[in-house]
């Protein structure tokens, strides 16, 4: 045998008991390995359902950013009204021409006078004829554009699309003097706003007797539905009045009846208090209210209102006096309209003749008559503000 011959041989197996123990190992470590196999398929699975439930829940959150990103833009848009609206109430009280301003500045010139204070010391409130709030509840551009070229002089017009912004209005206290809508800007199977008059008898059982809903006008513009009865909800604190006016009879008449509510509302009790109310049956009866101002050299406002019988023209007629005399006139007789290619609006009142118009459409006869006492101050304001007839 040769030297190195016995690196070639080969090593001898092992003992039966070290077999017996590796096997054994092995048998233990099958089991474990299976059992991390199986942790680790479900921990994957466990992996990708959270990794879906994240996507799923940062789609959401863009969702949810983005209508808090809307909400928020619509409370600071809401707030700049409030705030404008709180502005106007600092400033409007001594401006207005209304009952309880007037009881309010009388109770505080009897307290001034109880102190002795003269009477040359005694406050005398600013007054002025007001704009209107109104609230046109429209997506329509054709209408806001009507209805705004008739208000933008005199009225205070808020364009608001969605309805739910009126609610949320009304709920938290802020009333318009008139609401203008479509038949179908409610809901759109509730052309007659069912809905809307339910929410609002609902409301005053959430509201302080202390601070009674106001009354204000709802006027529904409708192009295909016939006008139906009139519809009035009164309530034991309040009367919301419901005027529905269906264009189906003539642009022009609907723009005259708006207008005719626009100076009708002006005469209600928490707009303005009348020294004169009648009923009247034509115009010679405007005649003798007319000797009465000029005799007593009074200073004020002479509104003459039709009746409102549909489908003829409503009309009303303001004479405006000063220490007896006539000083200016306004109607509310409209005359058409050209909407041109531009988008804008040019009145025809010069060229428009009224023969045609008349032989389909009749002026209905008056019905009342107002007269409102104005400081001479709001008389002259009113001669130079300049007010579309």
């Amino acid at each position: 045998m040769r030297p190195d011959d016995h690196e070639h041989v080969s090593e001898p197996p092992l003992p039966y008991s070290q077999l017996q123990k590796v096997q054994q190992k092995l048998k233990q470590f099958i089991p474990k390995y299976n059992k991390l196999v199986e942790y680790d398929e479900r921990l994957r699975k466990d992996n990708a359902q959270l990794r879906e439930e994240i996507e799923r829940f940062n789609q959401a959150l863009i969702a949810r950013e983005q209508e808090l990103g809307k909400l928020q833009n619509d409370l600071t848009d809401l707030l700049a009204l409030l705030r404008q609206i709180k502005q106007e109430e600092r400033r409007s009280p001594a401006l207005h021409a209304r009952a309880f301003v007037r009881k309010r500045f009388l109770q505080l010139d009897a307290d001034l006078l109880e102190r002795g204070v003269l009477d040359h010391d005694l406050r005398v409130p600013d007054q002025e004829m007001l704009p209107l709030d109104i609230w046109l509840v429209s997506r329509n551009r054709f209408v806001e554009q009507i209805i705004s070229y008739y208000t933008q002089k005199r009225e205070r017009l808020l364009v608001i699309e969605d309805y739910r912004v009126v609610k949320q209005l009304i709920e938290i206290g802020l009333f318009p003097d008139i609401i203008l809508t479509g038949a179908y800007d409610f809901g759109l199977d509730d052309p007659f706003h069912r809905s809307f008059f339910e929410f609002l008898e609902q409301l005053p059982r959430r509201v302080d007797d202390a601070y009674p809903l106001p009354e204000f006008f709802l006027i529904t513009l409708s192009a295909s539905i016939p006008a139906p009865k009139e519809n009035v909800k009164p309530d034991h604190k309040s009367q919301i009045r419901h005027k529905y006016i269906s264009k189906l009879h003539g642009l022009q008449v609907t723009v005259s009846e708006v207008r005719f509510f626009l100076e009708m509302r002006r005469c209600q009790p928490d707009i303005m208090e009348a020294e004169i109310k009648q009923e009247i049956h034509s115009l010679a009866e405007v005649t003798h209210v007319m000797m009465t101002v000029q005799k007593q050299h009074k200073t004020g406002l002479l509104a003459v209102f039709s009746n409102e019988t549909p489908p003829d023209i409503r009309w009303a007629f303001l004479l405006f006096y000063l220490h007896g005399k006539l000083v200016k006139t306004e109607h509310t007789l409209e005359s058409s309209a050209l909407i041109t290619a531009e988008g804008d609006i040019e009145p025809l009142e010069k060229e428009f003749i009224f023969t045609a118009f008349e032989s389909q459409y009749q002026l209905n006869p008056p019905q009342q008559l107002f007269f409102f006492p104005l400081y001479e101050h709001a008389v002259l304001r009113e001669m130079k503000a300049e007010v579309p007839l």
